[in-house]
């Protein structure tokens, strides 16, 4: 009997006379062989284990040591070669990468040794054959029973042809052609350029030259030939300084040639040229030759002479309607900011006048500025003038200033300065087609406000075929005198210190006329101001509005689209950006975003915007409709982190819009919400934007006091709600003029 079991069994069949002996060892139930890929877990029982293991790398190895799922850059596993237990095992194959060719072709030769692919296949680097022995015979070619050898796709031989060897030339010289030889790398003479014979024998080429070839060009102030020569000779010479080629000889110019007539203003001379020179030039556009300059025609550089100057100081192409006529213009300046404009008649019915004399070499009596002939400070001028004597020894100038018409007063006119004339001279017809137009004539022999240097006596205007510039001088001479006034369009005031049209500060910019204004409030400044005052019935201060206006039109509750157009109701095709809360009578209106943007703070608690009126009731509160024009002047006075909600609706922004275009509402806005509800909530609803609640609480931009400021409050008597501390968050909901 047996005493002991191997590891894992189990005795059976005890001695029932001694315990310690059995038949023998058994294993357990539910052990079981394992074969590959499986494997036994855990205690072996006779060969036998509980239970199996799959492990296919185990497997592979134990088939062929060789087989791997890991192959070096460049082979993977041979699929023609896999483990049975799992295909990504096997022997690695090279993918022979670079290999190009199963096959060398003519002209290479391998490249190293082949390579055996996966597939069992070959496979070779290759590189051009060398060709070793042979060369390149380029043109020439292989000479008569050469071998042969190919080089990639080139024929190399083992002998060339000789070379002639007929080039002897680095380069071709003039005047012959010649042929290149590619086997000398040189040129040999095979012809002549036009122009000349060529003689084979003598390889020698002959000029055909032109009668016109005649001149040797080395006689008296004779410097050279011009251009080609031909057999020696020159078709013209070049000459000395001071000297011009002129019928086949350097002749001496006159003194009379002195202007090269080159630089900006200049269109070239004026007839015929001698050693380069011109006795005058020609000017381009927008200048005129004087005293031997082109000069810039300043008063030519508008495009408004010969328009009509109104007596409320309009400037209109022809006479008009309704307007009364004081002056044609005759000098406009750059961009049409102003100019000056010329009186229709002279004064006191053409009256002569002195102009009085300027003696130029008492210098304490005046100011040299005078002197320029080409000045056009016409009222600089006349103050000068004024300043130096009075209307006995300078009535011309005197007898200006005191002219007027309607809508100017004695002062406001000034004697004409001669660099004006220029002007006239050469837009005459324009000019005078502008007298004509107002039924008067054009001035001609009127006197200036500028002296002649050397003698004294005032230069005048003189329109005559012989005279570009349009100025005169003659000593001790009476003339009629017309005077000039100077004008600016909208937004630019006339300097008379400088006779110019200086740009107004950005801060006047209102007209103050039309409906509801009574007028300007303070200085004007190129008819522009500051703030305006609105008559009776009208609120604002640069915009007067009706009161109440925002509910005078027919467009309440209407949609605003992103392409600015305003429709009934939401329309296909069409962006709805806002809803129509304040329609003016006229037309236009303010158009509400069609949601909140937010809640922010109204801002400067306890400061006051002087620019800006306290509404200390809802009574006069809901008359102020001036949502931007308030908003510019809250933004005015802090940036963003001092007043939050009228920036952040200054920066709001839709399809269609930019920033700045939308506004914190005024008070009144809110008002015209109020009393048409129905129309404007159906707009909302259309446009699917959010309608107000009875309790919403929107900022407005109408202040109340330096603490508090109007809010929305729907249902209230004026849809308003006062005593809202400015620095509560509320809702912002920005509007946008149209």
């Amino acid at each position: 009997g047996l005493t002991s079991c191997a590891a894992g069994e189990t005795p059976e069949g005890f001695c029932i006379y001694n315990s310690n002996y059995f038949a023998r060892c058994v294993c357990p139930s539910g052990y079981k062989t394992c074969e590959p890929p499986y494997y036994g877990v855990g205690t072996a029982c006779g060969n036998k284990y509980a239970s199996c293991e799959e492990d296919t790398e185990r497997a592979c190895k134990e088939l062929d040591s060789e087989f791997t799922d890991t192959c070096q850059t460049g082979w993977k596993v041979d699929p023609n070669n896999t483990c049975e237990y799992d295909p990504t095992y096997g022997k690695c194959c090279n993918l022979c990468e670079g290999y190009d060719y199963t096959s060398i072709p003519e002209g290479y030769i391998a490249d190293g040794a082949a390579c055996v692919d996966c597939n069992r296949t070959s496979k070779y680097k290759i590189k051009i054959n060398p060709c070793d022995g042979f060369q390149d015979c380029g043109v020439m070619g292989g000479d008569n029973g050469a071998k042969t050898c190919m080089s990639g796709s080139q024929i190399k031989y083992d002998n060339c042809k000789p070379c002639p060897n007929l080039g002897t030339l680095s380069s071709c010289p003039s005047p012959f052609t010649c042929t290149y030889e590619e086997c000398s790398n040189r040129y040999y003479k095979s012809g002549c350029q036009s122009g000349y014979d060529w003689n084979s024998s003598s390889q020698t080429c002959t000029p055909q030259c032109a009668s016109t070839y005649k001149y040797a060009c080395t006689g008296a102030n004779q410097t050279g030939g011009s251009g080609a020569a031909c057999g020696g000779k020159y078709t013209a010479c070049t000459c000395s300084s001071g000297y011009d080629w002129s019928s086949g000889t350097c002749k001496k110019c006159s003194s009379s040639y002195q202007y090269t007539c080159t630089g900006t203003g200049y269109a070239g001379g004026n007839g015929s040229t001698c050693d380069g020179k011109y006795a005058s030039c020609k000017c381009a556009s927008g200048y005129y030759w004087g005293n031997g300059v082109c000069r810039k025609n300043l008063c030519a550089e508008g495009s408004q002479l010969g328009y009509i100057l109104n007596s409320d100081m309009t400037v209109t192409s022809s006479k008009q309607s309704g307007k009364t006529p004081i002056g044609v213009v005759v000098c406009s300046y750059s961009g049409n900011t102003g100019g000056q404009a010329m009186s229709l008649t002279s004064v006191n019915n053409g009256t002569l006048y002195d102009g009085g004399s300027y003696p130029a070499m008492v210098y304490e009596d005046g100011d040299s500025r005078l002197w320029n002939q080409f000045s056009i400070t016409s009222c600089l001028n006349t103050s000068i003038i004024m300043s130096i004597g009075d209307s006995s020894e300078f009535p011309a100038a005197w007898a200006a200033n005191s002219y007027s018409t309607e809508g100017t007063n004695p002062g406001d006119w000034c004697l004409v300065a001669s660099g004006v004339f220029p002007a006239y001279s050469s837009n005459r017809s324009i000019i005078d087609a502008g007298f004509t137009n107002v039924g008067s004539t054009g001035a001609n022999y009127i006197d200036s406000s500028c002296f002649n240097f050397d003698n004294g006596p005032t230069y005048y205007l003189e329109l005559t075929s012989n005279n570009s510039t349009g100025i005169g001088w003659l000593a001790s001479a009476k003339r009629q005198v017309r005077p000039v006034i100077g004008f600016c369009k909208s937004g630019y005031e006339y300097d008379k210190s400088t006779d110019n049209c200086q740009a107004c500060d950005s801060s006047y910019k209102y007209t103050c006329t039309g409906t509801g204004y009574s007028g300007g409030s303070g200085t004007a400044c190129g008819g522009l101001y500051e703030a305006c005052t609105c008559a009776s019935g009208y609120v604002g201060s640069g915009i007067c509005i009706e009161e109440n206006a925002c509910m005078k039109g027919t467009q309440l509750g209407y949609i605003l689209n992103s392409d600015m157009t305003v429709t009934p109701s939401k329309q296909s095709g069409k962006t709805p950006i806002g809803v129509v809360v304040c329609s003016y009578a006229g037309g236009g209106g303010q158009a509400m975003a069609l949601n909140s943007i937010g809640s922010y703070m109204w801002g400067g608690y306890g400061t006051d915007i002087s620019s800006l009126p306290n509404y200390t009731s809802s009574g006069t509160a809901y008359k102020d409709t001036a949502s931007c024009e308030n908003s510019e002047k809250i933004r005015a006075k802090g940036d963003s982190s001092t007043y939050p909600a009228t920036w952040a609706a200054y920066n709001y922004t839709t399809t269609g819009t930019k920033v700045g275009d939308w506004c914190l509402p005024a008070a009144g806005i809110f008002t015209s919400y109020d009393k048409n509800q129905d129309a404007i909530n159906a707009g909302f609803s259309s446009a699917n934007g959010t309608q107000f609640k009875t309790n919403t609480l929107a900022w407005s931009s109408s202040p109340e006091s330096k603490y508090s400021a109007w809010a929305s409050y729907l249902n209230s008597g004026y849809g308003l709600v006062a005593y809202t501390d400015k620095e509560s968050r509320r809702e912002v909901r920005p509007v946008i003029e149209f």
